[in-house]
């Protein structure tokens, strides 16, 4: 596994010149007051926080011919200290710096290479880019973005929970931030914490529910908001569902948990997407391309968008029950949020897995999935072979189980199912799209019926 040296990068991101008919984002319509700067959004500054993994902060280069060009004025920004032209994209002490320059130039369609057809930018980067361009392109209002965060390889949470070293840096470039924003005479309003974590094993002997508890927990009781004259509004968490690695077989049971603490905090806690569709770096197991770090930055960025501009809620795409008639299993899945479609098979993003990542046990054993269907657009068939008929109860997951897979191509287990979402920002001709989070699950017959 490719061990990266600890990353930190900061991005802010504005929107300027829209029409005066523009939608109002949602965050702004209850207001928080700050002192001398009531309503005037141009004062405020919106601010997320990036933590976790080295995922979170790592960046590649991204290469194509498809990449739609960003706005002539500056859109992007990253830290610089006084007096020096450098840019810092990625800085291992966030409050060095005391100002910010232009990123947009540097890291967008103008990377390291030079080349105008090769991009790079890490998840915080991209999702603050996404969610101004959604918020653009919808005719809403412009705001201001500032995204900061940091990344540690493979720490666990109790290395970067409060009381570690790693929390007291969040806690100084916290402080660094307000303080480069107050020299620039705008107040922070707090808006979200985007997660990106994840160390699990089948073997396993903790319960991930309850670290993800405890670090929104600790979030909340810093009670950003309540600064400067300010009342506080709860924080959003955008987290995804770890994949895994390459040379991995099995799931984690913790990998449900993370969507199970999602579903239960829906209202703020958000998981955007599995990341096992993303392609992996080449030589390594875990870490992503720079196309799979902008899918899925891209995706966290409509998610931020869902939520915090339109008020709307988000739902990940999952099975959320299953009923077993004949020798077909009919699972029933999250329904689909505005502008995605039906469940759908793809082989292209990522190769086709053995059936399309369902395995199905009939009492206890394994039976091939003869075909996989979607009859409407919250319902997939699996068609199993008719000797099934007679049994009572099925063990059924999707994207639980593989064959591993090679390094530097994809984690090692994987499905094909995803919702078509609404077109990228990034990517000319490509959609946002939303992958099936991964199951298992037992479905038991119900029993027939008697009559007398």
């Amino acid at each position: 596994m490719s061990i990266p040296k600890l990353s930190i990068a900061l991005i802010l991101v504005f929107i300027s010149g829209m029409a005066s008919h523009a939608h109002i984002p949602i965050f702004e319509r209850d207001l928080i007051k700050y002192k001398n700067k009531d309503a005037d959004e141009s004062k405020v500054m919106n601010a997320f926080i990036s933590y976790g993994q080295s995922w979170r902060s790592q960046s590649q280069p991204i290469a194509g011919d498809n990449l739609i060009a960003d706005d002539k004025q500056p859109l992007a920004f990253a830290p610089k200290a006084k007096n020096t032209t450098t840019l810092l994209p990625a800085i291992s002490s966030p409050w060095v710096a005391d100002q910010y320059g232009d990123l947009e130039a540097l890291n967008w369609k103008n990377t390291v290479t030079g080349s105008p057809n090769n991009a790079a930018g890490n998840i915080g980067n991209i999702s603050a880019r996404s969610l101004v361009k959604l918020s653009k392109r919808d005719g809403y209002s412009p705001f201001q973005v500032v995204d900061f965060g940091m990344a540690y390889p493979a720490y666990t949470w109790q290395q970067l929970r409060p009381g570690t070293e790693q929390w007291q840096v969040l806690l100084n470039a916290i402080n660094k931030i307000k303080a480069i924003n107050e020299s620039n005479g705008k107040a922070i309003r707090w808006l979200g914490v985007g997660w990106t974590h994840g160390v699990f094993s089948p073997a396993d002997n903790f319960d991930y529910y309850v670290q993800l508890k405890e670090m929104v927990a600790a979030f909340d009781k810093l009670a950003l908001n309540n600064g400067d004259g300010g009342t506080n509004k709860p924080l959003h968490y955008f987290t995804d569902m770890f994949a895994g690695v390459s040379d991995m077989v099995v799931q984690s049971p913790n990998t449900l948990r993370q969507l199970d603490f999602a579903i239960a905090n829906s209202s703020r806690v958000h998981l955007v997407n599995p990341r096992y569709p993303y392609p992996i770096a080449a030589g390594d197991n875990v870490h992503h391309t720079g196309i799979g770090y902008a899918q899925y930055g891209e995706a966290e960025g409509l998610a931020k968008f869902h939520t915090l501009v339109e008020g709307k809620n988000w739902e990940p795409f999952r099975i959320v029950s299953g009923a077993a008639e004949g020798s077909k299993i009919s699972l029933k899945v999250s329904a689909p949020m505005a502008g995605f479609g039906k469940p759908e098979i793809d082989i292209s993003q990522i190769e086709q897995a053995s059936q399309y990542g369902f395995h199905v046990k009939a009492n206890g054993v394994e039976v091939p999935v003869k075909s996989v269907s979607f009859p409407n657009s919250t319902t997939i068939t699996l068609d199993l072979p008719s000797l099934t008929s007679a049994s009572s109860k099925f063990e059924v997951s999707y994207a639980w189980y593989g064959p591993g897979a090679s390094f530097g191509t994809h984690v090692g287990v994987w499905g094909n199912i995803k919702r078509k979402g609404p077109p990228s920002v990034l990517f000319q001709g490509k959609t946002i799209d939303l992958w099936l989070c991964n199951y298992i699950g037992v479905i038991e017959r119900a029993p027939k019926s008697s009559l007398s």
